[in-house]
C-alpha cells in the first residue's frame, strides 16, 4: 500500500531517504482499489531539496497515493496520504528514496511511492525550518556544538524538533550520555521553578 504513513522523524534519523518540499500541481481523480481504499497520481513540483545528497531526481514528479475512500475513516487515520488534503496548489514535504538523475530516465520512470507524507501551510512551514534544524543536528560531529544545538531546540523549537531533541537525547544517544542526563535534569528544574517565577512576579 502507498499511504505513505511511516514515520518522517526515522526516515530522517536514519537517513533512509530524500525529503523534498514541492506543492502539488494537478491530481488525478482516484480510483477505487478495494472495497476501503482507492489509489490515484498528482504531479509534485519540487521547489526544495533538503538532502541535496541523497536527492538526484527531477523537479517535475509522478506520485501514487492511496489513501481510505472513506473521509471518516481517513479522518481517524490522519498519517501519510490519509492526513493530506490532496488538491492541486497544497503544500507538502515527501520522503522518497533516490530516482534516476537522467532526464529521459526520469521521464519514463513509473510513479514514485512517498515513504512519508506532511502537508505544510507554506514553503516555509514551521516543520521545513524544524526539519532543517533536526538535519543541521544530526550533521553535526563536534558533541558540544550538537548539545548547543539541542538546547536552543528544546528551549524554542516546534514540537517536531523538540519531540526530536528529546529523541536524540535518549533512545537515539546523540550526545554522550552524562551530557543526555544533564540536560534533562536541568530542564526539568527550569520546568519546576517556571510557576514559581510567575506567582512571585505576580
Amino acid at each position: 500500500m502507498d499511504f505513505g504513513d511511516i514515520n518522517l522523524m526515522d526516515l530522517t534519523v536514519e537517513g533512509r531517504a530524500a525529503l523534498l518540499v514541492g506543492v502539488v500541481e494537478r491530481v488525478a481523480s482516484p480510483a477505487p482499489l478495494d472495497d476501503e481504499t482507492q489509489t490515484g497520481t498528482l504531479q509534485f513540483h519540487v521547489t526544495r531539496v533538503l538532502t541535496p545528497q541523497r536527492w538526484h531526481g527531477p523537479a517535475e514528479l509522478e506520485l501514487r497515493f492511496t489513501q481510505f475512500s472513506r473521509p471518516d475513516l481517513r479522518a481517524r487515520m490522519g498519517a501519510g496520504w490519509n492526513g493530506v488534503d490532496i488538491r492541486s496548489g497544497a503544500h507538502m514535504m515527501v520522503a522518497l528514496t533516490d530516482v534516476p538523475a537522467r532526464p529521459e530516465a526520469a521521464a519514463t520512470h513509473p510513479p514514485l511511492s512517498a515513504l512519508a507524507v506532511a502537508e505544510l501551510k507554506s514553503q516555509d512551514d514551521p516543520l521545513v525550518r524544524a526539519m532543517q534544524q533536526v538535519l543541521t543536528i544530526e550533521a553535526t560531529a563536534d558533541t558540544r556544538r550538537r548539545l548547543e544545538l539541542i538546547r536552543q531546540g528544546l528551549d524554542s523549537g516546534p514540537e517536531f524538533l523538540s519531540d526530536y531533541c528529546h529523541y536524540a537525547l535518549g533512545r537515539l544517544k546523540r550526545v554522550p550520555r552524562e551530557d543526555a542526563v544533564a540536560m534533562e535534569l536541568s530542564l526539568f528544574q527550569d520546568a519546576a521553578r517556571a510557576p514559581q517565577g510567575r506567582l512571585s512576579a505576580e
